[in-house]
């Protein structure tokens, strides 16, 4: 059986919550990978040597085909250099880019394979860099049924905070009672339900980027509208626009196309149902994975 390390950054009190990294785990379980799960933190916050910890487990027989760190950005990575690990690829997920992209670089130079969510990060990798780097969109950790059993309100609903951006407030402003806008990261479970409750999960991301919310809602079979993210970053590639997803380019668009589709609840649904098909076909952990293992595979040969 083959074998792999995964690292992401809970403590061992929550080695096993509902996220994307446990998500991997289990995907990589399916596909018959023997796994061992490494935190990068302690119960107080602070991070571990957990480079050490996957060389202590490799010197003790554990012979991992590659070791996967999934860093969002503050992680030290102490210790991540291939001189502790000559025999096992390094591959590192740059979690939250492009934001954190400066606090990534000391940890993807000394990478075998580079993951990004970014695509245009992924150019500048493998252009200025000379990383082997892989495109590796935002996915959907399960598909949603009938477990999220939400009959949906006239209301649109975004999850990411006042502090978002300009857009969310003069959605705020123009929907009032139809927009409601909070965080809710009791479980995994509460927040999907969240979302479901009504009928248009709105996003205004940081830095036009293709954030998970449009992956959790579209798998949540509710109609996204989002803001329309920056040339290169691939979006168009992952939904079809008016199809499978309704992207806006100001705030006075996001206002009114989202009047539009409140008023027609069928149109809602529809393009709701696609995009959860199209996440179903294309953007589920298995996917990803499958596209880590084909790198692994390829860069072994």
């Amino acid at each position: 059986m083959k074998k792999a390390i995964l690292l992401y950054p809970f403590d061992e009190k929550n080695i096993d919550h509902l996220c994307t990294g446990h998500a991997v785990y289990q995907s990589l379980l399916d596909k018959q990978y023997d796994v061992m799960k490494i935190t990068m933190s302690n119960s107080d916050g602070s991070y571990k040597d957990t480079a050490k910890d996957a060389y202590d487990a490799i010197s003790k027989g554990f012979d991992a085909q590659f070791i996967l760190a999934m860093d969002y950005g503050p992680w030290p990575g102490r210790g991540w250099h291939k001189s502790n690990f000559p025999n096992t690829l390094l591959v590192y997920e740059a979690g939250d880019e492009p934001q954190s992209m400066y606090s990534h670089l000391p940890k993807l130079m000394n990478s075998d394979i580079i993951l990004t969510p970014d695509a245009r990060n992924c150019s500048i990798y493998r252009d200025a860099f000379n990383k082997n780097c892989i495109w590796w969109p935002q996915f959907s950790m399960k598909p949603y049924g009938e477990e999220i059993n939400v009959i949906p309100s006239p209301i649109c609903v975004t999850s990411c905070g006042d502090d978002r951006g300009p857009v969310t407030k003069h959605m705020q402003t123009s929907l009032l009672e139809k927009f409601i806008n909070k965080r809710v990261w009791r479980s995994h479970e509460e927040h999907a339900s969240f979302l479901s409750s009504g009928m248009i999960i709105f996003q205004e991301s940081k830095c036009k980027e293709i954030t998970r919310r449009l992956m959790e809602g579209a798998a949540l079979g509710r109609l996204v509208i989002a803001d329309r993210p920056s040339h290169g970053t691939g979006y168009d590639e992952l939904f079809k626009e008016n199809e499978e997803i309704v992207w806006y380019s100001s705030k006075e668009e996001a206002v009114e196309k989202t009047k539009f589709y409140l008023s027609r609840p069928e149109e809602c649904k529809r393009i709701g149902d696609n995009a959860r098909m199209r996440v179903i076909k294309d953007h589920m952990v298995d996917s990803r994975v499958d596209q880590l293992l084909t790198a692994v595979n390829e860069v072994l040969q």
